[in-house]
């Protein structure tokens, strides 16, 4: 059985505090009431169960959250939560001890379990909060695999540079994404990795993308497709990047044929060969890209049905901080063709009850654009006020 984390042990020693004695559903209460009445959601029950949740150490709140458990129980937040998330924790034992010690096939093995606690966390709350930590993971895996000259080592650092760079990338702090990625680049190619290659290549291409850079990211794509090699789920990867890039080149009829290509490879189903890191190339993945598609050729409304389908998907995974994302892209598209009724029910039903549960810089600036372009909707004032506590914030 797992060990309660401190500061989890510390949230519900705080709240059973023989002078409070608050249920959960007090707590929650408590936290809104913290908030000054700009918490975005107005049911309770959403946070009970997500206080459960960091209760048991199971997910640990963002700041934001952090600040209001601080205000309802009157601590210093550095003080109610002076022990760091379970990945912090994890990587301060690690500092001191653990990586780097043993052979090359325990220091590889230990870099991988820390990679992989890290995607692990990323997947059910977002990572963005933590990106400078996830940057001195990788630094110091990349400093054990050059002392040990280990190729498998070697490959492990790589695949820390890249989680690096994803979370960067994720966390809005684009040049530190690359820097990363570029690193993961250089590392894989000392391993021998050419998956890991192919895999930071396309991240460049999606980062390539996000900055409207969409040129370079075709040439990543098509000197990758044009290689034998690349086969399987790494081909559907490359084709949907290219199909990304072609759209915003403006050149519709080839982005709708890349992506019926991704879908067509992804329909296959994986391959003996796929790489490991293929596990995020989904139904919602492709989706939303698709979704992303249409927005750049105008067709708002075939993005709307996109975004459903891939918030559904990721919901349906328990993919939190991809849902987070999905959902907020769905709101800014329908509050772009301008159904107000149902982006009142996205914001009230999907949105507003998970803010604050995954932290995503891209997931927050589009519940900003989204949450301006509502506040045309004069006939509906209960829907402008929603969309002005997302500007708000928690």
């Amino acid at each position: 059985m797992n060990e309660v984390p401190e500061w989890a042990a510390r949230l519900r020693r705080e709240r059973l505090r023989p002078d409070r004695m608050w249920s959960l559903t007090r707590m929650a209460h408590e936290l809104i009431r913290a908030a000054a009445g700009r918490v975005p959601t107005s049911h309770p029950a959403s946070l009970r169960r997500q206080i459960r949740r960091w209760e048991s150490g199971e997910n640990y709140p963002i700041e934001a959250y952090r600040v209001l458990y601080s205000r309802a129980f009157g601590l210093d937040p550095r003080e109610l939560f002076a022990s760091p998330s379970p990945i912090m924790e994890y990587m301060e034992q690690s500092d001191k001890s653990r990586v780097g010690v043993g052979g090359a096939r325990q220091t590889a093995d230990e870099i991988r379990d820390t990679s992989a606690r890290i995607v692990a966390l990323d997947i059910r709350v977002g990572a963005g909060d933590m990106v400078d930590t996830v940057v001195r993971v990788a630094a110091h895996a990349h400093r054990a695999a050059h002392a040990s000259a280990d190729r498998d080592v070697l490959a492990a650092a790589a695949e820390a540079q890249q989680i690096a760079g994803w979370v960067a990338f994720d966390g809005d702090r684009q040049d530190l994404a690359r820097r990363m990625s570029l690193e993961a680049l250089l590392t894989a190619r000392a391993a021998g990795d050419r998956q890991m290659e192919y895999f930071v290549l396309g991240q460049l291409a999606m980062q390539d993308l996000h900055l409207q850079q969409p040129a370079e990211a075709s040439q990543i794509c098509d000197a990758a497709l044009s290689e034998s090699s690349v086969q399987g789920s790494v081909r559907t990867m490359f084709h949907m990047r290219a199909a990304r890039a072609a759209a915003q080149m403006g050149e519709y009829s080839r982005a709708r044929s890349l992506i019926g290509q991704t879908r067509a490879c992804y329909l296959d189903g994986p391959r003996a060969g796929d790489p490991a890191w293929a596990w995020w190339l989904t139904e919602g993945e492709i989706s939303w890209h698709h979704a992303m598609i249409c927005v750049d050729a105008g067709q708002w409304g075939r993005a709307v049905e996109l975004f459903a389908v891939a918030a559904e998907a990721e919901v349906a995974a328990g993919y939190d901080r991809g849902a987070s994302v999905s959902h907020a892209s769905l709101l800014w598209a329908l509050a772009h063709v301008r159904d107000w009724a149902e982006a009142e029910t996205v914001l009230t039903r999907d949105v507003a009850p998970r803010r604050g549960l995954a932290s995503s810089a891209r997931a927050d600036r589009l519940l900003v654009d989204a949450a301006r372009l509502l506040d045309a909707a004069r006939e509906r004032p209960s829907l402008r006020a929603a969309a002005r506590q997302l500007l708000a914030g928690p």
